[in-house]
């Protein structure tokens, strides 16, 4: 079990009616509009086969006004909001090697947002993206002493994005008298490119990508 945290960036880049807008939104500014949310991976071993999943709910709000119009001279009120749902669920099998080893892993990654922004004057936008994607990559695990390990993963993603990949590289620490605790620091990056096929929000680029803490403990 590793609960975690990611000091993710978000990178927004959306085609919305005949606007296109492109954002960065850097994770301090992340924080100041987080209302709640919660990250942990569980994985289950035997042998060489490992199943995992990892679960990643967050909610953010925020208000702000902006003159828009021709001239910029109409001052709208936004209330915005979005709820995100990241679920990865698959396997793993071990190709070999104890103490440094690489696995084949293959799973599900399921997406869910619902993004609704108001506008006074002006309309309502609300658009629900769900996608499910297959994925497919290499995990690299090497225990370098009695304390420390190195690990690495990448995959690609095919299914109902059109483009979909994950990069993560990390360092951990085990303590503990049994040694089954271990800090974890990681660097890790997911993007996503999307169709939405609504009038509203008709297409995403999605991107995160940031600092990852966490403690995983073994049973």
């Amino acid at each position: 079990v590793t609960p975690y945290f990611w000091f993710s960036d978000v990178s927004l880049d959306a085609s919305v009616r005949d606007l296109s807008t492109g954002t960065v939104v850097p994770i301090g500014d992340l924080l100041e509009k987080f209302d709640i949310g919660g990250q942990v991976v569980l994985e289950a071993e035997s042998g060489r086969l490992r199943l995992f999943t990892d679960l990643s709910y967050i909610e953010l709000s925020d208000s702000n006004t902006r003159n828009l119009g021709p001239s910029g001279g109409v001052a709208v009120a936004i209330d915005s909001g979005l709820d995100q749902f990241i679920a990865d669920v698959g396997a793993g099998v071990r190709l070999g090697g104890e103490d440094s080893h690489w696995e084949l892993i293959f799973g599900a990654r399921f997406l869910e947002i619902d993004i609704e922004a108001n506008l006074t004057p002006g309309p309502t936008i609300d658009s629900d993206i769900s996608e499910t994607d297959g994925f497919v990559g290499l995990r690299w695990v090497a225990d370098v002493s009695d304390r420390w390990m190195l690990f690495a993963r990448g995959d690609i993603g095919f299914g109902g994005s059109d483009e979909d990949y994950q990069i993560l590289l990390g360092a951990g620490r085990h303590f503990g008298e049994k040694g089954n605790k271990s800090f974890l620091f990681a660097w890790r990056e997911l993007a996503f490119e999307f169709d939405s096929g609504s009038r509203e929000l008709i297409n995403t680029e999605l991107g995160y990508s940031g600092p990852v803490v966490g403690v995983r403990f073994e049973f």
